[in-house]
């Protein structure tokens, strides 16, 4: 069985060098290095699996908005990470018929309107959104659509937990 690439050649972790001597990131830097054994493989699928649409609520669902196609390799994979890391956020799960993001992009099923429905549907209206690394080229139209600050999160899901103290501390 072949399984998909995650990108972790694409994590750049000179990103995030200040932090690496602190004790309380441990973890997220062994995630990285771990990841092929610690994360679940991810099957390549001879057509795509689609998972819910809507919001996922992770741990309390704190403030933190990632958006993401409904593939159930991408929930699969987003979910072990996040719990890993011991992160609450809300999953914005658009539909793109189970095509994970980076094809979702390619064919153009990942679009700042389904988000924006979403959102209303939910009636929801969050400051920011995460968007994935492959969706960096959607940024306007996302912010157009949902009238929401887009940040571009990294390619690789794995980088979330160190991307997201960066986010957090102010310094990206």
């Amino acid at each position: 069985m072949r399984y998909a690439d995650i990108y972790l050649d694409k994590i750049d972790l000179s990103k995030y060098k200040d932090l690496e001597k602190d004790s309380r990131f441990k973890k997220y830097f062994e995630l990285i290095e771990k990841a092929e054994e610690i994360l679940p493989k991810i099957p390549i699928p001879e057509l795509p699996v689609p998972s819910s649409v809507g919001v996922i609520d992770v741990g309390n669902g704190d403030d933190i908005f990632l958006v993401t196609g409904n593939s159930i390799y991408t929930h699969t994979l987003l979910g072990a990470i996040l719990d890993f890391a011991n992160i609450s956020a809300k999953i914005i799960s658009i539909d793109t018929e189970g095509y994970t993001v980076d094809m979702a992009v390619l064919l153009e099923k990942f679009r700042g309107r389904k988000i924006k429905e979403i959102l209303e549907r939910e009636i929801l209206s969050p400051d920011m959104l995460i968007v994935p690394g492959f969706a960096s080229d959607l940024k306007d139209e996302i912010e157009k659509e949902t009238g929401c600050k887009v940040i571009v999160g990294p390619v690789c899901a794995v980088e979330l937990p160190l991307f997201l103290i960066l986010l957090r501390s102010n310094r990206l």
